[in-house]
């Protein structure tokens, strides 16, 4: 009878480490599928924000380059200034209001002037700014979460 008991012992012993066991990986799957969703995230926001950083220097040296007029008729530059510009306005997030007002800058530098030019883009390097900060500030939040 002893035997009987060893072997249930035993049986239940090695029923409970294969559940413990079960549970940790599980629990390890989880974490690693968490980190490598958090690691993708950031690479992709890293991309998009140095992506965007270029086709915003581009249209703004274009409109510069053309003293002010980034889309003037025969302006050799009008059809890259509008490539960049449009590389921007579709990736813009409309729900977000600095995404909203990049916009409307970029709006009003496809029509500026002399005048207006240096007006309209320190306003979009500003709006640039903290529209590239709070991303950065995502990402800083995400490489936190993966490492806790």
């Amino acid at each position: 009878m002893e035997w009987l008991y060893a072997f249930l012992g035993a049986l239940v012993g090695a029923v409970f480490g294969g559940v413990i066991m079960l549970i940790t990986q599980k629990s390890n799957l989880k974490k690693e599928y968490k980190k490598l969703y958090a690691e993708t995230v950031s690479k992709s926001r890293n991309e998009w924000a140095t992506a965007m950083k270029n086709w915003i220097s581009k249209i703004l040296a274009i409109a510069k380059m053309s003293q002010g007029f980034g889309t003037q008729q025969g302006n050799t530059n009008t059809e890259e200034y509008y490539k960049s510009r449009n590389q921007i306005l579709i990736r813009l997030n409309l729900k977000e209001p600095l995404h909203v007002a990049l916009k409307e800058e970029i709006k009003k530098l496809d029509d500026c002037t002399v005048n207006n030019y240096q007006q309209i883009e320190d306003e979009i390097i500003s709006i640039s700014q903290k529209m590239f900060k709070k991303e950065w500030e995502r990402v800083k939040a995400e490489a936190g979460e993966q490492q806790s």
